[in-house]
């Protein structure tokens, strides 16, 4: 089977809100986000529609312990865990959201957005073509210098360096794949009051894997657990008692969501990570999706 699927506009998003087209929800919990840019993918291999879908490639407590299982996990397999220095690889994730790059995002698309008459750099903002939060973004990508690029590209080239030699000291970096779960609702709230192109949390869904692409490196994502959702505010303070408060408003029952982790090794590392993977995936036990995971999705009404 041949056919498209949703996504993020222009894969400006790792959401699948940001779309004219419907937004994509959570396989386990249509309350959740699937993840994106190619939120449809997701969603249509975790619904068991198809068994592959293509997918761009663009860049809490319980999630703690499920991460450390996950290592458990790799060693239990014949891995040896080894700590590095992460900094260069979170470094590398910001800068594709707060420096010069954001202009690479206008230029892969400029023939679309000025072709024809249709709009130019000045309007682009105001183009009727665009989601809000996609127009914004490409608005503050034309904000950036000649020098600014030159400026981003010296520096990733001193993180490359940085995060090659923390990677020498290893065969392969293991990553929770997403730093969070979070609501349609969360996101949609934040989106409607940001009036800046950084989006905290989609920034933060990126947290662990933004960097891959940039320092040019390999990565396979693999199903390793089950995160309950059973928030306690009380014991809780700040932020993390705000989305305690939050995720318990979502209704019942309590949101069961999938965790995974991410490997990533050097560039063409990608038989050696899969290898791993497979290894790893057998002995989660988990397959595609709810049904892969033992877990009824929850489907409002």
């Amino acid at each position: 089977m041949v056919g498209k699927t949703n996504m993020d506009q222009f894969a400006s998003g790792l959401v699948g809100t940001r779309t004219p087209y419907g937004v994509a929800r959570n396989p386990f919990d249509e309350r959740f986000i699937p993840g994106g840019s190619s939120s449809g993918s997701a969603s249509a291999v975790g619904n068991g529609l198809v068994t592959f879908a293509l997918g761009t490639d663009v860049a809490g407590s319980e999630s703690r312990r499920l991460f450390m299982e996950a290592c458990e996990r790799m060693q239990a397999i014949g891995g040896q865990l080894v700590q590095i220095r992460f900094e260069p690889f979170a470094e590398t994730a910001r800068l594709l959201y707060t420096s010069a790059f954001m202009a690479e995002r206008y230029a892969g698309i400029r023939t679309f957005l000025e072709g024809k008459g249709e709009s130019s750099k000045e309007s682009v903002g105001v183009d009727p073509r665009l989601q809000r939060v996609t127009a914004a973004i490409m608005s503050g990508a034309l904000a950036y210098s000649a020098v600014d690029v030159f400026d981003a590209l010296t520096r990733l080239n001193d993180l490359k360096r940085q995060a090659e030699l923390e990677m020498d000291k290893i065969d392969m970096l293991l990553v929770p794949t997403s730093a969070c779960h979070y609501s349609i609702a969360e996101i949609e709230a934040e989106e409607k009051l940001a009036t800046s192109v950084t989006w905290a949390k989609n920034t933060n869904l990126g947290r662990f894997t933004n960097f891959v692409n940039l320092l040019d490196m390999a990565a396979v994502a693999v199903p390793s657990g089950i995160l309950r959702c059973e928030p306690s505010p009380s014991i809780l303070t700040g932020e993390e008692a705000e989305r305690a408060q939050h995720l318990a408003a979502t209704g019942n029952p309590a949101p069961v969501l999938p965790f995974g982790v991410t490997m990533i090794g050097p560039a063409w590392s990608d038989d050696s990570l899969a290898e791993v993977a497979s290894r790893f995936h057998a002995a989660s036990s988990l397959g595609c999706g709810p049904a892969g995971h033992a877990v009824k999705p929850y489907r409002q009404k």
